[in-house]
């Protein structure tokens, strides 16, 4: 079947056509009303202080005392792990945030990177805010506890004026891109199985007419193989008679006594 008897088929159906590509418009649409999409919100901070202090007048350089800024990098990773753990991850999830969230952190510099994940773009965005909260909040704790001065605590600034909140729709657009295909592979599959049955119950009587006329062809073409075969006896017989009769009159004019003539009578 080429292109052009494809259509043709196709536009015998086109009911099937026209129901099969409305159900089909109205799938993704019925599926993205019944499924809330997920929120991914993202957040960066920057740790910085100085391990050493200097004196404005002298220039003389003196340690502050705060191990927390010895090693930034080795301060965010610890930090990230104690916001991380379950007490932490608990009081964030009472304090309606959600639970998927991570912290990003790297051993070549002191940037903290925050990703959370949440049923609504406002709990994702609060989740972030939440976690951040909760890391200066879990080092200002440590940095108080070893007694360092308010002045030379390592400060916890933010790289982004706002959460950064997206939409995550890869999943459900990956599902209305396959209902879509489904549904017209199914539209078109069933529209050329009915135009199928359709041509077949079109060609019956043809066929019954056809077959009826091949019976009685069959018929008619026994009838005249028996004429035919009675003739042909017929002309036998008549051959045979006609044989017969001949050899009579030959006798006949001969006669018994081989003069020709036959006997006369007194």
């Amino acid at each position: 079947m080429d292109l052009w008897q494809l259509l043709k088929a196709l536009g015998k159906q086109r009911l099937v056509l026209v129901v099969g590509l409305l159900v089909t418009a109205m799938l993704p649409i019925v599926l993205g009303r019944g499924i809330t999409p997920s929120w991914d919100a993202y957040a960066g901070v920057l740790l910085s202080g100085s391990k050493l202090t200097i004196d404005p007048k002298t220039g003389e350089k003196t340690r502050t005392g705060n191990p927390y800024a010895e090693s930034l990098p080795v301060t965010a990773v610890a930090m990230s792990m104690v916001v991380q753990g379950d007490d932490v991850r608990g009081q964030i999830v009472e304090a309606g945030g959600s639970n998927l969230y991570t912290i990003i952190t790297s051993q070549q510099n002191s940037i903290v990177e925050v990703q959370a994940t949440g049923t609504s773009k406002a709990q994702a965005s609060l989740t972030v805010q939440l976690v951040l909260n909760q890391f200066r909040k879990q080092l200002s704790a440590r940095e108080q506890l070893a007694g360092v001065q308010a002045d030379y605590r390592v400060r916890v600034e933010s790289l982004n004026e706002q959460v950064t909140v997206i939409p995550i729709m890869s999943g459900l657009m990956r599902t209305r891109a396959a209902l879509v295909v489904g549904g017209l592979l199914l539209t078109v599959m069933t529209a050329l199985v009915l135009e199928g049955r359709r041509q077949r119950r079109s060609m019956h009587p043809v066929l019954a007419s056809h077959a009826l006329a091949l019976v009685e062809a069959q018929k008619i073409l026994r009838e005249e193989r028996l004429l035919l075969k009675q003739a042909k006896e017929s002309l036998e017989l008549a051959q045979r008679e006609g044989a017969l009769t001949g050899s009579a009159l030959l006798l006949g004019d001969r006669g018994p006594f081989g003069d020709g003539h036959g006997p006369q009578a007194g």
